[in-house]
C-alpha cells in the first residue's frame, strides 16, 4: 500500500509544517493541508468548530493529501489516513530560538 494520505502531528515548533513540505517536494502528487489554517480565519479568529469540521471531511475525501496540524486532528482525522508521523518536541535550545524569532 502507497501512502497517500498522511498525517504529521506533534507539539508547536516541532517542524510539522517544514516535514510537510519536503515531502511534498518527493511526492508532488500529495497536496499539503494545514489544520491551522483551516482552523483560522483572518487576523487569528477561530472558524466556528462545525465550520472547520466540515472544511476537513470534505478535503479528506479526496485521495492524496498530507494533513499537517496540532494532535487535536487525530480525532476528526485518524480514520480516513493510511501514516501518522508524530514529531517530539523540540529541544529547549531549539524551541528558544524559536519564541525569540516570533
Amino acid at each position: 500500500m502507497t501512502l497517500e494520505r498522511i498525517i504529521i502531528t506533534g507539539a508547536n515548533g516541532t517542524g510539522k509544517k517544514r516535514l510537510a513540505q519536503k515531502l511534498a517536494k518527493r511526492r508532488p502528487d500529495l497536496d499539503v493541508i494545514s489544520y491551522g489554517v483551516l482552523r483560522l480565519r483572518e487576523k487569528w479568529i477561530k472558524r466556528p468548530e462545525r465550520e472547520t469540521t466540515s472544511a476537513l471531511n470534505i478535503l479528506l475525501t479526496q485521495d492524496t493529501r498530507i494533513l499537517e496540524g496540532g494532535p487535536s486532528l487525530l480525532g476528526l482525522a485518524l480514520r480516513r489516513c493510511h501514516g501518522v508521523i508524530w514529531l517530539d518536541p523540540p529541544t529547549l535550545t531549539r524551541a528558544f530560538r524559536r519564541a525569540i524569532r516570533h
